[in-house]
């Protein structure tokens, strides 16, 4: 299918993603669909719990009913929040980056998701996580490279569906101008 996406950052908190969807189930059967997903994001100053902390909320498949033949059906809308802390009080060259979230699947599949992420260079990341769900493996693994304004990231994670494993690629790039982070600033 299709995505693309935006964002704009105010001072402390900034829209994640909005994207159409198209969805097709097999190259003979194709339907289509139109959904949003939606995002916040806030960040709280770093003086009050000696690190980063941000929390954010997004809205998944927000949209119009699939059709096939003359069913419809709904995407599986999915609400997700948590919070990310990056600790001062560890070593600026871990780069720790711990995650705690909770999501929430229309007609079920609710749960709890945990991650870590260690920098291991300025520009490479790698990423850990566990889903703390039944069936298949619980943890997932990837890295990310970012330079400048373009990021590429990969994840494995294995859904414990009739799939069996799943990896993830993504490219992203980020518009407008690149602000030196406080480090570099000094």
């Amino acid at each position: 299918g299709e995505a693309g996406g935006w964002g704009r950052a105010p001072p402390a908190a900034r829209l994640l993603r909005a994207r159409p969807a198209r969805r097709n189930a097999a190259p003979a059967l194709s339907s289509k669909g139109f959904a949003v997903d939606l995002g916040l994001e806030y960040s709280l100053p770093a003086k009050l719990l000696k690190g980063d902390l941000s929390t954010g909320f997004t809205l998944r498949n927000f949209g119009s009913k699939m059709g096939y033949f003359r069913q419809k059906y709904d995407l599986p809308l999915t609400g997700q929040g948590g919070l990310a802390y990056r600790p001062a009080w560890l070593p600026k060259s871990l780069g720790a980056l711990l995650a705690v979230d909770y999501r929430g699947v229309r007609g079920g599949g609710s749960g709890l998701l945990v991650g870590a992420e260690f920098d291991v260079m300025k520009t490479v990341a790698l990423r850990v996580g566990s889903r703390g769900r039944e069936g298949g493996s619980d943890v997932t693994f990837g890295v990310g490279v970012t330079l400048k304004n373009i990021a590429l990231d990969y994840a494995y994670m294995d859904p414990g569906q009739s799939l069996g494993a799943t990896h993830r690629i993504s490219l992203g790039f980020r518009t407008g101008r690149i602000l030196p982070s406080p480090e570099q600033s000094d």
